[in-house]
């Protein structure tokens, strides 16, 4: 009897990690993740990109910003740290680009913290997508040096 309660036990155990590594290895390898081509993430990201370039002429050296899953503004308003770093690349001679990958997918504060910010939506593999349309977009700009970007991100924008 114990023997066959121990064994049951360690087949819904093995059957457990087995269901759990499949998720996993489906979690990592972007299984959960809608593939987008280029070109229709940097459609999504086109009018939610705001370039800041110092005085003078450019090209300028840039540097990419990427909000956390909370995104860049609450209740409507915008959050500050975001300009407030993007000022001080500015201050330093760097162009700033903001990226906003919430807005255009009609995500706002309230209701990316407990999807985007818990994985359920917007997943780490979206936001790599709009790193690589953020940086064409970069490229495409005469303003922006395309061969000197530094990408600042945080939390779920790192």
């Amino acid at each position: 009897m114990i023997k066959r309660i121990f064994l049951s036990l360690s087949a819904f155990i093995a059957i457990l990690a087995a269901g759990a590594g499949a998720y996993a290895y489906a979690e990592l390898s972007g299984f959960f993740v809608e593939k987008k081509a280029i070109a229709e993430l940097e459609d999504i990201l086109d009018d939610h990109l705001v370039v800041l370039a110092p005085e003078g002429d450019g090209p300028f050296r840039a540097v990419v910003f990427f909000h956390g899953c909370a995104g860049l503004y609450r209740n409507g308003e915008p959050m500050t740290i975001m300009p407030d770093y993007a000022n001080i690349a500015v201050e330093e001679g760097y162009a700033a680009v903001i990226v906003d990958s919430l807005t255009p997918r009609n995500l706002e504060f309230w209701s990316a913290v407990p999807t985007v910010c818990q994985g359920w939506r917007l997943r780490g593999g979206e936001r790599a997508g709009d790193a690589l349309a953020a940086l064409k977009a970069v490229k495409k700009d005469p303003r922006l040096r395309s061969d000197d970007v530094v990408l600042a991100g945080w939390s779920h924008g790192a």
